[in-house]
């Protein structure tokens, strides 16, 4: 069960002194540029976004503590705003105060897929089963059992994860948790020849599989019925489209607008992941194509 708002929607300022972090906070790493971002946000504009605390017992030094909002507070903190907003609630137990941490920080910038496994395990060992934890990330359970997976990872391959890589050269959740079917004395080797030889993840799915087939080992890859996956082509070309149409009738003025408090980093990580969107639904078209040939091919010839 949630905590309570105390006087719903009650907005009060706490000073920033007596406020300090939670200990479990699912959100172990804050990227210092986004942060300083954020500082100077601040600074220009104020805190529009109130934290959210609980009390802490009397005889804590700090009368509060932080649920939600560490990375505003550590942003207040580094521009020197000694008062914040902040809303108050009633939190009884650690797990609720953890529960009410991880639904706030999903619904905002998302967790590194290490800090998730960890959410998962703390939720476990509180006695949640691994089918009730999913909607609270509104993932299936499929997307819980992946990220456990983690734990089965040699730590130098934990440490290609890390959120402090760049994206391009991190290795991602869907490769690492195949990788983690592998026997450990194996893993980092494999890792390395996925991010050196730039796989995509089906890439590395195939790659993976097929070296744990030469070594006897099952890996499990998740492959759903054909209609299912029918209907998730079918959703998939139907969303790129109504998603995209918002975006192809808007003129380069419009986009002059967009960027116009961005970077040049931020324009260039936006065209590159369009470029590799862009390959990725070619190699999509050629195979449909393919199956496309076959299909009248047969039809044809009377098969």
């Amino acid at each position: 069960m949630l905590p309570k708002i105390k006087d719903e929607d009650k907005i009060i300022f706490i000073p920033r002194a007596q406020i300090r972090p939670f200990p479990n906070q699912p959100r172990k790493h804050f990227d210092e540029e986004e942060l300083q971002n954020l500082a100077d946000s601040i600074k220009a504009w104020g805190q529009f976004i109130p934290i959210i605390v609980k009390k802490n017992d009397h005889k804590s030094k700090h009368k509060y503590e932080l649920v939600d909002g560490q990375r505003r507070w550590h942003a207040c903190g580094m521009v020197g705003v000694s008062e914040i907003k902040a809303i108050v609630v009633e939190a009884e137990t650690e797990a609720q105060q953890f529960l009410m941490a991880v639904i706030a920080n999903n619904g905002q910038e998302k967790l590194a897929p290490i800090e998730y496994a960890h959410s998962i395990k703390y939720f476990l060992d509180q006695g949640f089963k691994v089918e009730d934890i999913g909607p609270i990330f509104s993932h299936a359970t499929r997307w819980v059992k992946k990220h456990l997976k983690l734990f089965k990872l040699d730590d130098r391959v934990l440490a290609k994860m890390s959120p402090e890589i760049p994206e391009r050269q991190r290795l991602s959740i869907d490769a690492a948790s195949r990788i983690a079917e592998l026997p450990i004395d194996m893993q980092d080797r494999v890792a390395n020849q996925v991010l050196t030889q730039g796989m995509k993840d089906y890439e590395a799915n195939n790659f993976v599989r097929n070296l744990g087939n030469k070594k006897g080992v099952q890996v499990d890859l998740f492959i759903r019925k054909p209609y299912k996956d029918f209907l998730a082509l079918s959703g998939f070309t139907n969303r790129i489209k109504r998603e995209a149409a918002i975006f192809l009738g808007k003129s380069i003025p419009d986009y002059q607008r967009i960027f116009q408090s961005k970077d040049m980093e931020d324009l260039n990580k936006i065209i590159e992941k369009i470029d590799q969107n862009i390959t990725d639904l070619e190699v999509m078209r050629y195979a449909l194509r393919k199956v496309r040939i076959l299909k009248e091919f047969k039809e044809k010839n009377g098969h």
